[in-house]
């Protein structure tokens, strides 16, 4: 599927090398913030917030903390492997885009969940 000749030619594209770079170092600021955010205990964290309910936060035990490193890892290989695809389809352009915009809704999602730990951590 993926072959040397592509690998090669991504690492001298320097686009794409920077975002995928952004990506990985967001990535890991993701993992790291949860790994320091992430504390065991008996009560129950609010983990969902819904205007529809008759509650309008949601409790969950705390080991769904654990969905959210594991969504940075799964959308950052998911969608690495997407730009590399569109990079052999539709060329350099599409997927260097396609990479920032994943670098963007890393950005994104570091701070959506950041506000989810300092809710948390209210709680606790």
């Amino acid at each position: 599927m993926f072959n040397r000749e592509i690998f090669s030619q991504l690492i001298r594209h320097r686009a794409f090398l920077a975002a995928f770079i952004v990506s990985a170092v967001v990535c890991s600021a993701v993992i790291i913030m949860c790994a320091l955010y992430i504390r065991p205990s008996d009560i129950q964290v609010p983990m969902r917030y819904s205007a529809f309910g008759i509650t309008n936060i949601y409790r969950s035990q705390w080991v769904e903390e654990f969905a959210f490193p594991g969504l940075a890892v799964l959308m950052f290989v998911l969608n690495t492997l997407v730009s590399i695809k569109l990079y052999r389809l539709k060329g350099p352009d599409f997927a260097t885009a396609y990479q920032w915009l994943t670098a963007i809704t890393f950005g994104i999602a570091f701070l959506m969940i950041l506000a989810v730990f300092r809710v948390i951590a209210i709680v606790q």
